[in-house]
């Protein structure tokens, strides 16, 4: 973290300071891949679904063993703006990652003006944080990563957690999921009134083969 002293006292950016870094190091963040429009008419997938994303499956669906979850974003929002409701000082910062190749020059080094002095510390992570939390190496543009950061919890919190049933649509397992936990995934899912499928690759193109006998209430995900 740089900090530009100017002419204000060293004592006041110094307790800025430490203010900003407590809510970035007790923040909370959730990260989600979003659909994205397609404009490729002419291409059968364009993976503008974010489950549909062969490489996401590889790297953070352990090589195709895991489950992908889809929420309803605005609903999910929703919740965890109310479980908040109870940490007096919590807010919520929620966008787009942005894909840049000065990622460097930007995540973890920001600087703090004199002018800052006169906004909190939560103010100054409203307006700043797409720069250290929102910015990641175009290499990673594919992800199409969407965040929720959540700062200002209780220090007591060691494990925040929400309630996900309001704002999960379906479940969608890998095709090398165990076949041992299906009857795990079909109970849950009769249970919750959640759809779930199991997603096989047929010559690179998507086959669902459905495991629940729940319909989707929200719209269909598939």
């Amino acid at each position: 973290m740089n900090i530009l002293n100017g002419s204000a006292n060293r004592a006041s950016l110094a307790k800025y300071r430490a203010g900003v870094e407590s809510l970035i190091l007790s923040s909370r963040i959730g990260c989600f891949c979003i659909n994205v429009k397609n404009n490729q008419k002419r291409d059968v997938l364009a993976f503008n679904k974010g489950y549909l994303r062969p490489r996401l499956w590889s790297q953070y669906g352990k090589g195709h063993t895991g489950v992908c979850l889809v929420f309803h974003r605005n609903k999910l929002y929703d919740k965890l703006s109310e479980t908040i409701k109870e940490h007096e000082n919590a807010f919520i910062v929620k966008r787009k990652v942005s894909y840049t190749n000065k990622v460097l020059n930007q995540r973890g080094v920001y600087k703090i003006f004199t002018k800052d002095l006169k906004i909190s510390p939560q103010s100054f992570i409203k307006k700043n944080a797409r720069f250290f939390l929102f910015t990641k190496f175009r290499d990673y543009k594919d992800e199409q990563e969407y965040r929720f950061v959540v700062f200002g919890l209780k220090k007591s919190i060691k494990d925040f957690c929400i309630d996900i049933q309001s704002s999960l649509v379906g479940i969608i397992c890998g095709y090398n999921f165990h076949q041992q936990y299906i009857p795990i995934i079909q109970l849950y899912s009769k249970r919750n009134g959640v759809p779930a499928f199991k997603i096989h690759w047929a010559d690179g193109i998507p086959r669902f083969e459905k495991i629940s006998d729940v319909n989707n209430q929200n719209g269909c995900i598939i």
